[in-house]
């Protein structure tokens, strides 16, 4: 926990962001957003967002019974639903939560050859453009693309974690020099960058 932060990999969370930036030009979308699992798999919480609302739904959790969101991790499947009023999946306390109620929701899991990550949504997609009869499948690669960079950013924390716990082990007196020295890392990565 203590040295969590150095141990991701640069850039991640940004990452991330830049593929939610993107698919909400791409889609000409409202809003656009992306919930992971937490370890206990009972959990979502939507780490980034672009668009409308974007502010209150980053750090929102919600349980995978419930929701559009809940019923694409459950289920695996890509799912689009071009009226939520009509659809019983869909959780309007959820979506008041932050502040904007969309009319049609776009939906893929975020997987892996290994596990299922989490979820993309994008909210009220412009159908009538060019294209816009693939948006699916679009999304179903985009949600590709986002597993695999959050995979690759667990197993790199996963690898330093084994890392340190070999050298406590192994009976390593500079453990607490090591996780000092992992702390001014993390902290420099943070630090803002002048311009």
């Amino acid at each position: 926990a203590v040295v969590g932060p150095a141990l991701a990999p640069p850039g991640h969370h940004e990452r991330l962001q830049s593929l939610v930036d993107a698919a909400r030009d791409a889609f000409g979308s409202q809003a656009c957003s992306i919930a992971l699992l937490d370890p206990d798999e009972r959990t979502l919480t939507f780490t980034v967002a672009a668009g409308v609302g974007a502010t209150s739904t980053v750090g929102l959790q919600v349980p995978v019974s419930v929701g559009v969101a809940g019923w694409v991790v459950s289920s695996g499947q890509a799912l689009e639903i071009t009226d939520v009023t009509q659809d019983p999946r869909w959780a309007a306390d959820v979506a008041e939560q932050t502040g904007y109620l969309p009319r049609s929701i776009l939906a893929a899991p975020l997987e892996t050859e290994q596990t299922l990550i989490g979820v993309v949504e994008v909210l009220d997609r412009d159908a009538s453009r060019p294209g816009a009869e693939r948006d699916l499948l679009m999304l179903s690669l985009l949600a590709r693309q986002a597993a695999l960079s959050v995979e690759s950013a667990r197993l790199f924390t996963d690898s330093g974690r084994l890392l340190l716990d070999a050298i406590a082990t192994a009976g390593g007196t500079e453990l607490e020099s090591m996780a000092r020295a992992m702390d001014d890392v993390a902290a420099d990565r943070s630090a803002p960058v002048d311009p």
